[in-house]
């Protein structure tokens, strides 16, 4: 699968400088693919992260000058791992980058088990209708009602295609988000599925939003959990930053909230602070809310009913 990872989302190019950098939990990935770039006459750099190494900072001068020489930055993590904010710095812009998140043999064969062209083609156009909207409702049979803006934003779809310069993407890919208007989120959240750092989330938790920001939690253990991961220093993760749509048809909920969030109808509320940037290898800034089987609508368009695309 990992052979599958190189001719649909990278195809590199013979003189591009490649760098892999993994968290040691999924290092036997890191040096398969390593192996596998080598016997294609790559010269690959590869840096694990050890798991001790909590707050080890990207920006370290012992990875700075790596990223800044490589053409290609393959990065295996999970929630507490990302680097997909690095494209946002002018001097990284004709880098590519590709996040494998939370990934298994099973879940790249589940990604890969269809043409990727496919599943990119209902993720923009999806993300195009996004696009042309003003507001975002999400209704839910759990309870779920929750309003947002997303006036003069722009739909994004995570195709898995990384194979030009500046280009970045996902792996699980097959979905589609838009940035939330700051300070637009309000209503009720109700948590019944899965959440990034957590898992199944097996008790009924429900968020308060007012003014884009989570203001109470409520419930029992899934409550303290998530209470203790939107802490973040004195900054907690309690904004709504963007919502998204599951594009892929064979994605499949196991409960992982990076796989959970590609499945077909499947809708998804990221939390975190608006004004964090990812530069750190062990420090989560952001959370997937998985939501199945919601309807949500784009100004009076039902674009998902009951956990159903209607596009």
């Amino acid at each position: 699968m990992l052979k599958k990872l190189l001719t649909t989302c990278i195809r590199p190019k013979q003189d591009d400088r490649i760098f892999i950098i993994s968290i040691e939990k999924y290092s036997k990935f890191a040096f398969s693919l390593h192996e596998i770039l080598l016997a294609k006459n790559f010269n690959p750099a590869i840096f694990i992260v050890p798991s001790d190494k909590k707050g080890f900072s990207i920006s370290t001068k012992l990875i700075k000058p790596i990223i800044g020489k490589s053409d290609i930055i393959i990065s295996l993590a999970d929630n507490y791992c990302s680097f997909t904010d690095f494209s946002e710095n002018s001097s990284l812009s004709e880098k590519r980058f590709i996040n494998l998140h939370e990934i298994s043999e099973k879940s790249l064969q589940r990604i890969f088990s269809i043409e990727r062209n496919i599943v990119a083609g209902k993720s923009r156009k999806v993300a195009d209708i996004l696009s042309i909207g003003k507001t975002v409702k999400i209704y839910s049979g759990n309870g779920t009602e929750l309003h947002l803006s997303i006036i003069k934003s722009k739909g994004l779809a995570v195709t898995g295609d990384a194979s030009n310069p500046g280009q970045s993407t996902s792996v699980p890919y097959g979905f589609c988000r838009i940035n939330a208007v700051s300070k637009s989120a309000s209503g009720k959240l109700y948590i019944t599925d899965s959440f990034t750092g957590i898992g199944m989330i097996t008790d009924n938790v429900k968020l308060n939003i007012t003014e884009g920001k989570i203001k109470r939690i409520f419930g029992n253990e899934g409550a303290e959990k998530i209470r203790n991961l939107v802490k973040y220093n004195s900054t907690p993760l309690r904004d709504v930053l963007c919502v998204g749509v599951g594009t892929h048809p064979n994605a499949k909920f196991t409960g992982m909230a990076f796989e959970d969030k590609c499945v077909e109808g499947v809708v998804h509320i990221t939390i975190g602070h608006k004004k964090s940037k990812s530069y750190s290898i062990i420090k989560p800034h952001k959370f997937d809310i998985v939501i199945r089987n919601a309807t949500l609508k784009v100004d009076s368009m039902t674009l998902v009913k009951d956990g159903v695309l209607q596009v």
